[in-house]
């Protein structure tokens, strides 16, 4: 029987890494009998011009009543469209597919929705795959992510998260079990991963062995230093969100530059855990016990998250994040810099197009691409 994983994530527990060793070894993947689907041209697979994304976020979105701000609304396509593309897909597919997004544990928060998930795979043998990390390092690294994203208002956490299901993995887990069996969810401890490394781990799931064929490339979407994630903070108050912005292309570009400022190097600071002192990160822990001691009774090995118990921290109080006047002006030259870098690629492209334009067979050619224009405008 075809065997259907999805990986629905948890946030911050090397999703990105994972997605883009899926896709750039798909041709190994189909070499074990597996596929990504990961073609662009499809509407339930979406890679960014910036090579940041690349998963199934559509197939997450489509649950959503309107475009979410992580994706542009030219792939947010109607459910029950999107999934009758992806159904006849994988239906041709000749082995084993493996679908991901981590916004399916974060965005799908209603039974209902996951039961659409379900039925719609049912003639599958279908496993969910979630990796879990610790909440006090989930509660640093989404801020990490939230700032990069826009979140103005400094760090801070209260008793309120344990009830939150993108902290409390035990009521995640339960949401979704309580529709697909609990033999089909398979939870993994981010920080026991196979050689410390998620797609190794991932691949001994599925029953690949990941000593052959496959290509292993640095990770993606490592943390920044907690210096420049509130550098970034700061210009935050400035840079308008995406509840502010009229369209998604202007999100987009707002996103743009926050992805220059996250570019700056040499912006020395504290780590980002550094941001919880340890007796932050012992409340936190026990915030969480119970739920945590649940997760691993019902759905885990014995023992399996051991190594969460919070070790000796550098230091007992949280870092200083204060940015100063020769940090600030550090990271305007910097900007300064890739700003001028920018306008030289883009005269540089503006000569290449004058080239173009002025050549004798743009010229010559000009008839047949209003002609083609023309017949496009008349269809449409």
């Amino acid at each position: 029987m075809k065997k259907v994983f999805i990986h629905i994530g948890t946030e911050k527990t090397g999703s990105t890494t994972l997605q883009h060793f899926l896709e750039s070894n798909e041709a190994n993947l189909v070499r074990h009998q597996f596929s990504f689907l990961c073609d662009q041209d499809k509407g339930y697979f979406f890679r960014s011009p910036d090579g940041r994304m690349a998963g199934h976020f559509p197939v997450a979105a489509c649950f959503s009543k309107t475009c979410p701000e992580y994706l542009p609304e030219t792939h947010f396509k109607p459910r029950d469209a999107l999934f009758d593309d992806l159904l006849a897909d994988i239906e041709r597919t000749a082995g084993h597919v493996v679908l991901s997004a981590e916004h399916f544990s974060s965005r799908l928060r209603s039974a209902n929705d996951i039961r659409y998930l379900k039925e719609a795979l049912s003639a599958y043998d279908t496993h969910v795959v979630v990796y879990v990390r610790p909440q006090y390092e989930m509660l640093t690294s989404s801020y990490n992510t939230g700032v990069q994203c826009g979140r103005r208002d400094p760090f801070f956490y209260s008793e309120d998260v344990r009830a939150d299901p993108y902290f409390n993995h035990y009521a995640l887990v339960k949401l979704w079990s309580g529709v697909f069996e609990p033999g089909k969810i398979i939870v993994r401890n981010f920080n026991s991963l196979i050689q410390r490394d998620i797609r190794k781990d991932f691949l001994t799931i599925i029953g690949i062995d990941h000593q052959y064929g496959f290509s292993f490339e640095s990770n993606k979407n490592e943390s920044l230093n907690a210096k420049h994630i509130e550098l970034i903070r700061q210009a935050n108050q400035h840079i308008p969100v995406f509840e502010e912005c009229s369209s998604s292309v202007e999100w987009q570009l707002y996103c743009r530059a926050r992805g220059k400022l996250a570019e700056i190097s040499g912006l020395e600071g504290p780590r980002i855990s550094e941001i919880l002192s340890h007796d932050d990160m012992i409340r936190i822990s026990e915030l969480f016990n119970d739920d945590n001691r649940a997760l691993e009774l019902e759905f885990m090995e014995p023992g399996a998250l051991d190594n969460w118990a919070v070790n000796s921290h550098d230091s007992q109080n949280a870092a200083d994040l204060n940015v100063s006047p020769a940090e600030l002006s550090f990271a305007t030259a910097e900007m300064a810099i890739i700003s001028a870098r920018l306008e030289e690629r883009i005269e540089s492209l503006r000569s290449e197009l004058g080239r173009v334009y002025s050549s004798t067979s743009w010229r010559a050619t000009g008839f047949l691409r209003g002609f083609s224009a023309l017949v496009r405008k008349m269809i449409h």
